[in-house]
């Protein structure tokens, strides 16, 4: 009985603490350039099964990123180079950062502002998660999570991926509130 709590334990403690400090160093290891093309693809694939170009006049993307490359003067470095990229979606008004430093603007969202300050904070939010490398952690741990249990159970099909995919939903969604909390901190 025991052994058999000890193992639990163990291995809780493993997806809970051992993987995300784990995931945390794989991200550190990890060259530049394979934050860039992951950002290159992922930006890619949305371009070509969701967002549209901006429909946004011109003028008005580039005041928005005059206004964000000057906040940055005021900032830490980040890890990448910030890239501010604006889009177009049938969808509800967001934003959101990629890694290797790409964030996107939605078109939605920026006539959803009312002010240029409520525009810098989204933006700022954004180069939050990108500081603190967000994306990549995710990712990292995401798949050290499905691989683990994989591994685990000697297999990884059918009703093992249904079961992996719901237990990395659940661990993830903890840690991607800590995330925003993160982001909405710096």
């Amino acid at each position: 009985i025991v052994c058999t709590l000890l193992i639990v334990g163990l291995t809780i403690g493993s997806f809970t603490h051992g993987i995300p400090w784990f995931s945390k160093q794989v991200v550190n290891w990890l060259p530049h350039e394979a934050h860039e093309v992951l950002a290159d693809y992922v930006l890619t694939s949305i371009d070509e099964e969701w967002l549209s170009p901006s429909e946004l006049p011109i003028e008005q993307q580039d005041a928005i990123r005059a206004r964000f490359y000057q906040h940055l003067d005021k900032l830490p470095p980040a890890p990448f180079a910030p890239q501010l990229e604006f889009r177009s979606s049938d969808g509800s008004p967001n934003a959101f950062a990629l890694s290797g430093g790409v964030i996107i603007m939605l078109d939605e969202m920026v006539e959803l502002a009312q002010t240029k300050e409520e525009l810098d904070a989204i933006l700022l939010h954004e180069l939050g998660h990108i500081y603190h490398q967000h994306v990549m952690h995710r990712l990292v741990s995401s798949s050290l999570v499905s691989a683990t249990v994989a591994v685990m159970t000697g297999e990884s099909s059918g009703l093992i991926d249904t079961m992996v995919g719901a237990g990395v939903f659940v661990l993830q969604s903890g840690h991607s509130r800590e995330a925003e909390i993160e982001a909405d901190e710096f």
